[in-house]
């Protein structure tokens, strides 16, 4: 991810307790970004419009 990634989440972090977002299951390149950057996966559901499989993971 690039420079520009990393300082908006942490902006984002530094505004919110919580940060709850959306990722196709198969964008395993975005999955483990997320993951390391220390959010969780909560649940996996189909997106509404695309019938994808998506993760719905949490940052707390």
């Amino acid at each position: 991810m690039s420079d520009e990634s990393l300082q908006w989440l942490d902006h984002a972090k530094n505004r919110r307790r919580v940060l709850t977002l959306t990722v196709y299951k198969e964008n395993q390149a975005s999955c483990q970004f997320y993951l390391l950057q220390g959010f969780r996966a909560l649940n996996e559901r189909l997106d509404d419009h695309t019938g994808q499989p998506e993760y719905v993971m949490r940052w707390l």
